[in-house]
């Protein structure tokens, strides 16, 4: 278990039992991070599963038994959100969708979910996936094929055909519903897509994007691997910068929040400087304080 000022990270190996021994280090928890499971239906390129062999044989639960008991606890400590994220994938969890209703009728304030949607979904784990405040669906690119080559076990028609089953979840028990943001990694081969990735968000009933960096680990042998933007030769790197700037302003313009991790842009910016400094308009895309996605 990791604590940090106001945040708690759960999951196993972590030690849940240890939860009470460290309160000294702050008074209050507003988020916590909750991993249910570390196993994953997909190997993404640019994924800890796909490089780290360990880490690839990892397949551990959060123990069920103390998922409820640590968040209600945690609620007595000031908990306003709740993030069910992780290496793992959330909806490879046996009873997953029963744990999430269990976790929803808690009733924290606000609370999301990060999902691939890399498998169908029955109607039922739909409905579990509406009533979440915001939904995080990992979509880099608008490409079919190379949505695969990246995402590798995944196929983007799947993943959209299971966000209209999300929405449709909603109209059928006439709630708001979740709001969908695509959490997109952006490399050297999506940089130059992302305003077609995010017109097909818009056509989907996105309404807000999170775009950050490609952090590069080992290439994955075999694979199609993807490398950091700023590896991009310069004549490339300023069309990345104008296709990120395009983005931007479709996302805005259609009145959806983008949020563009300041590393991602600096890395471009720094490998332009000094001559596009100014070709980016860096206040329109500055991280919000709220970084988890929820204000």
């Amino acid at each position: 278990m990791l604590f940090r000022s106001k945040c708690a990270r759960l999951g196993y190996p972590w030690v849940v039992s240890a939860l009470p021994l460290r309160l000294e280090r702050s008074d209050v928890t507003s988020w916590a991070l909750i991993e249910l499971t570390s196993k994953c239906n997909l190997r993404c390129v640019y994924c800890v599963k796909s490089s780290d062999p360990e880490e690839n044989r990892r397949e551990s639960d959060f123990p069920e038994e103390r998922i409820l008991q640590v968040i209600r606890f945690l609620k007595g400590r000031g908990l306003t959100g709740i993030y069910l994220c992780g290496v793992g994938e959330p909806t490879m969890r046996k009873g997953w969708d029963r744990i999430c209703r269990d976790i929803l009728s808690i009733g924290v304030v606000h609370n999301a979910i990060a999902t691939n949607l890399a498998r169908p979904l029955s109607d039922d784990e739909a409905g579990v996936l509406a009533r979440f405040e915001l939904v995080h669906v990992s979509v880099d690119t608008a490409d079919p094929g190379l949505f695969s080559k990246l995402r590798r076990g995944a196929k983007l028609p799947t993943v959209l055909a299971n966000i209209e089953r999300i929405r449709d979840a909603a109209r059928r028990s006439a709630i708001r519903g979740a709001k969908l943001r695509f959490s997109m990694v952006v490399s050297d081969k999506t940089v130059h897509g992302l305003r077609e990735a995010v017109q097909l968000g818009l056509d989907h009933g996105v309404t807000s994007f999170c775009l950050a960096g490609l952090c590069k680990l080992k290439d994955v042998e075999g694979a199609f691997n993807a490398y950091p933007v700023n590896t991009l030769p310069r004549p490339e790197l300023e069309n990345a910068l104008r296709s990120l700037q395009s983005a931007i302003t479709l996302a805005r313009g259609s009145g959806c929040d983008i949020l563009v991790y300041d590393g991602l842009l600096q890395s471009i910016i720094v490998g332009l400087a000094p001559a596009t400094h100014d070709m980016v308009d860096r206040k329109s895309t500055r991280l919000n304080s709220s970084h988890l996605g929820i204000s």
